[in-house]
C-alpha cells in the first residue's frame, strides 16, 4: 500500500486488517512500515482456533484476541516529526531497514531487527540542515517473529 498525501493509519489500514474486518488475519502477525512525515471504543474480542502443539496431541482449543492483537508497526519517525529522505540514497529509514534485514541472522527476531533499525537511523549524522530521526515502534504481537 502507497499513498501520496494525508492518511489516517489506524482508520485507513490498521482497522481494515483487524480481527473484526479480516476475520481470516486474526492470530496472524501483521507487520506494517511507515516511511512517512506523521477514543472510547470497546473491545470484545474474537475467537480464535488454535492448534496445541506443545503436547503433542494436536487437539484444537478455541480462545479469544483482541481486536488489535497481533501488528507490528514500525513508523520512520516520532509523532509530529519529519522523516528524512535523500533524492540520491532514499530514506534514512527504509534504508536501515533493508540492512538490518539483510543483516540479520538466523534465530533474530523482529525486535532486535527494529532495535538495530532505530539504533542506526537515531544515531545517524545528519546532512547541513536536516535533524535527527527517532522511528517509532508499536507492537502488540503475542508472539516472538524471525525472518530468516
Amino acid at each position: 500500500f502507497t499513498y501520496d498525501g494525508q492518511y489516517d493509519l489506524e482508520r485507513e489500514i490498521i482497522s481494515e486488517l483487524s480481527a473484526a474486518e479480516c476475520p481470516s488475519l486474526a492470530g496472524k502477525p501483521k507487520l506494517i512500515f511507515v516511511q512517512a512525515c506523521q477514543g472510547q471504543k470497546v473491545d470484545d474480542g474474537h475467537k480464535v482456533q488454535h492448534k496445541n502443539t506443545d503436547c503433542g496431541s494436536g487437539a484444537t482449543s478455541t480462545y479469544s484476541i483482541p481486536t488489535y492483537a497481533d501488528f507490528l508497526i514500525f513508523q520512520a519517525a516520532f509523532w509530529n516529526h519529519v522523516s528524512y529522505r535523500n533524492k540520491d540514497t532514499g530514506t534514512r529509514f527504509i534504508q536501515a531497514l533493508c540492512r538490518e534485514i539483510d543483516a540479520s541472522q538466523k534465530g533474530e527476531n523482529i525486535f532486535k531487527i527494529c532495535i538495530n533499525v532505530s539504533r542506526r537511523v537515531s544515531i545517524q549524522t545528519p546532512r547541513d540542515g536536516d535533524g535527527k530521526q527517532m522511528p517509532l515502534l508499536t507492537s502488540t504481537l503475542l508472539r516472538k517473529i524471525y525472518l530468516k
